[in-house]
């Protein structure tokens, strides 16, 4: 999914007539190199546990989030944040409703802290949802992507604080350098 900031910039020429500049670049290239160095394991080396399949399917993941990415962008310019949050989120009743159809006997066997974990889960990913999408509407869809890289930077320091994790010296290399980009 880390992907998807490169496929922004390379679509959005084309996609929504915005074009990214040296800078872009440069932040792109410091941001995947510190999600690769976040991935290294200094007993092996970088080596992704994923099957050739899975490595094409994350691929194709990134794919997919960019060209929503592209879409929130285009439609920033035209429809408010709220109302393209409530569409994309229509859409995926649309499209999710045939599968809790098909499993509604394990859907209707969830507990009430399973269903309030989703309720919160909702809640928040509306609230991101609404801000990346304002995100998009005044900033470039490259610009907004790459600065999505730094994720990975505050998952150290939510682990740090949440889990009591402490990063390894290359974890927090690798977050500094994506939070940078």
């Amino acid at each position: 999914l880390k992907t998807s900031p490169l496929w922004v910039a390379l679509l959005a020429p084309t996609l929504v007539g915005e074009r990214p500049g040296p800078r872009a670049w440069v932040a792109l290239g410091l941001g995947f190199a510190g999600v690769l160095v976040v991935s290294l394991d200094p007993a092996r080396g970088w080596a992704p546990n994923l099957a050739r399949l899975g490595l094409g399917l994350s691929l194709v993941s990134g794919l997919f989030a960019a060209l929503a990415y592209l879409a929130l962008r285009a439609l920033g310019r035209t429809d408010a944040p709220p109302v393209i949050v409530a569409g994309f989120s229509l859409a995926l009743v649309v499209v999710s409703l045939p599968f809790v159809v098909a499993r509604h006997g394990e859907v209707a066997g969830w507990s009430s802290r399973a269903w309030a974990l989703l309720l919160l889960a909702g809640a928040l990913g509306t609230g991101a949802q609404l801000l990346l999408t304002w995100a998009f509407r005044y900033g470039a869809a490259h610009a907004v992507t790459i600065a999505g890289l730094s994720e990975v930077g505050m998952q150290l320091v939510v682990s740090l604080l949440w889990f009591g994790k402490v990063p390894t010296a290359i974890e927090l290399a690798g977050g500094l350098m994506a939070m940078s980009a």
